[in-house]
């Protein structure tokens, strides 16, 4: 996790200077503090890999916020800084913080010399580009086979992989879980048309079912969080990718879409069985 530290009392610069660091690095953790006691504390217990900060900041400067960072563990003293003063202040103030990557900007802020700062090689996070290696879908391919069979006592076997980059989702009952980790970030859908879905559910619940509704919908949900469990302590344990559980979302209707207007492309299998076909749609950023 990308970790940056605003120290100003100045709320409109604050907030101009936290909108502009999400805008370059948009999973950035900022926090804020508006005195340099407080930025302190916050140093002393987060890894910040970014802090801009003002000189002239209440009960400690921002220069022996700096001067203090020196005395910290190396491990926590963050690599980027960047001090905000007055034109009379001496360039070098600060250099006994330890921080190699320090350097001077003086009011009037300027707007431009910040961003240029955040996108300085090094400072910013490397962005995520999306993936389409299907080698990744292996887990997922497998967990389903798995899943399907042990839950609904259906057998499936994958007919075929597509490249997908419309924001639509086949089938007509889908459930979504968000993909959010270490190496990767994404969606992961498992989507059936209603026939399939209707015969796999009743499979599952041992009750006869003919439309989509309140009482067998979860069922899609079950089928995800078991899906998605087993391919996520592959990429754990043997990838070291440490992904998060979060919640799942079931969505409905002959046309859905995307949630989050994700356009990024999407590696979509297919599954048959003798219930119909169904599918497992997985885009993924690295």
């Amino acid at each position: 996790m990308y970790k940056a530290l605003i120290v100003h009392e100045d709320t409109k610069l604050t907030e101009d200077v936290h909108r502009m660091v999400l805008d370059q690095i948009p999973d950035c953790e900022i926090h804020i503090a508006n005195d340099g006691r407080k930025a302190i504390s916050l140093i002393e217990s987060h890894s910040f890999k970014l802090i801009i900060l003002d000189h002239d900041v209440p009960i400690y400067s921002g220069v022996q916020v700096l001067n203090d960072v020196g005395h910290i563990p190396v491990k926590l003293r963050p690599k980027y800084a960047l001090l905000l003063s007055n034109p009379d202040i001496a360039p070098g103030w600060g250099k006994d913080s330890g921080i190699k990557n320090l350097k001077y900007a003086h009011y009037p802020v300027d707007l431009k010399v910040l961003k240029a700062y955040i996108l300085a090689p090094g400072a910013r996070k490397k962005k995520r580009v999306p993936v389409t290696d299907v080698a990744l879908m292996n887990p997922f391919i497998e967990a389903s086979l798995e899943v399907l069979n042990v839950m609904c006592n259906v057998q499936a076997e994958k007919e075929g992989i597509i490249i997908e980059k419309s924001e639509v989702i086949m089938g007509d009952i889908s459930c979504y879980y968000p993909i959010k980790g270490s190496m990767f970030t994404g969606t992961f859908y498992i989507s059936f048309p209603k026939k399939t879905f209707l015969s796999v559910a009743s499979s599952m619940l041992m009750e006869e079912y003919t439309e989509i509704n309140e009482e067998n919908q979860d069922a899609v949900s079950e089928i995800c969080n078991q899906v998605f469990g087993n391919a996520k302590a592959h990429f754990n344990e043997v990838m070291g990718a440490k992904l998060d559980m979060a919640t799942p979302e079931i969505v409905r209707g002959s046309t859905h879409f995307a949630l989050q207007g994700n356009t990024d492309p999407r590696v979509i299998v297919k599954f048959n069985t003798e219930h119909g076909e169904f599918y497992v749609d997985v885009a993924l950023k690295k």
